[in-house]
């Protein structure tokens, strides 16, 4: 018996399209697994695993503006535990950090630099060059594939980083 029920599997309006059945975004459970809190928005990738729970918590950390480790992103953290706009820390000596969400596909607001500002609707997402933990406006560049990031769903005027309403799909 099948876990969802795939109601736009042509994907029917395109990239983003609201057609179908639509519930919020995919989320997965995560832990903080460094010693920084990581603000809603921030681009999330993979830092360590963590041993024993089922199903699986992944212990991530903010991206880096480093290309060769755009495979481990894999996602926007959207919150912390109970009303937060961030997922906690971990201790200083090592202790496990706040327990969060990170949406891996559909709607999110996610941060974004101000490389191309103001943002436009359409574009697709890349990882910012310049912010670690940032996205940015791909303006007409394509990304190699599993470096695009979703497409931007607002126009907003930045300054430094912002967070705007994407779909985030990686591609």
């Amino acid at each position: 018996m099948p876990d969802a029920l795939l109601t736009n599997v042509a994907g029917a309006g395109g990239e983003g399209s609201l057609v179908g059945a639509y519930a919020g975004p995919v989320t997965q459970d995560v832990v903080n697994t460094t010693t920084t809190a990581i603000p809603n928005g921030t681009l999330c990738a993979i830092q360590t695993p963590i041993a024993g729970p089922t199903p699986a918590l992944y212990g991530v950390g903010a991206s880096s503006a480093t290309a060769t480790t755009a495979p481990l992103d894999m996602g926007v953290a959207i919150g912390g535990a109970g009303p937060t706009t961030s997922i906690a820390a971990a201790g200083v000596s090592g202790g496990v950090g706040g327990l969060g969400q990170v949406a891996i596909h559909g709607f999110c607001r996610a941060l974004l630099d101000a490389s191309v500002s103001p943002t436009v609707v359409g574009h697709r997402v890349i990882r910012s060059a310049a912010t670690a933990g940032a996205l940015a406006d791909a303006g007409t560049t394509v990304a190699a594939a599993g470096l695009n990031y979703g497409v931007v769903l607002e126009a907003v005027t930045i300054s430094g980083t912002g967070l705007v309403n994407i779909w985030f799909e990686k591609t």
